[in-house]
């Protein structure tokens, strides 16, 4: 949005940020696919697949206690919808966007949880690359769920950068 909008955004915040493409993960190429995709996203995606959220935390009760707020909110009209269509459109390089992002210059914050396995860690040197502005807050001990597991500490930084 910050790279197509550029009017519209000062500052850009980045939790835990992809950096891979999803399109490598294989078992993701299904849901692309017209009706075929809405069912397996129905029976597999949804209730299992995503909600297998285990490896984003560091403490195993959180991971529990997020589980639950999730199976809530899916029951909601459109969250299943909304899941599904950022599964299609996020299969590209997410590196383009943060290349438009760092030409603009504007300013930009990453926040990542140094043991963060989803959205790899050691992936942080090449976001800072593509976005040479960007600073990077690192968070010890957490994982992927940092902003769920540690909202003091996320929540304390994004207030400071976004005054």
């Amino acid at each position: 949005f910050a790279a197509r909008h550029p009017e519209r955004v000062r500052r850009v915040a980045l939790l835990a940020p992809q950096s891979t493409s999803m399109g490598s993960d294989s078992r993701l190429a299904a849901v692309t696919l017209p009706v075929v995709g809405e069912y397996i996203f129905a029976v597999y995606f949804a209730p299992v697949y995503l909600a297998d959220n285990e490896n984003d935390f560091s403490d195993p009760q959180q991971a529990q206690n997020l589980h639950l707020e999730y199976l809530k909110a899916a029951r909601y009209t459109g969250f299943s919808a909304a899941l599904l269509s950022t599964l299609r459109h996020m299969t590209g390089d997410p590196f383009v966007e943060y290349r438009a992002l760092g030409q603009q210059g504007r300013p930009v914050l990453l926040i990542w949880g140094e043991e963060d396995q989803t959205s790899p860690y050691a992936n942080a040197p090449q976001i800072q690359a593509a976005i040479p502005q960007a600073r990077l807050r690192t968070i010890a001990a957490q994982r992927h769920a940092v902003y769920y597991e540690r909202p003091d500490l996320v929540n304390a930084m994004l207030i400071e950068f976004l005054k």
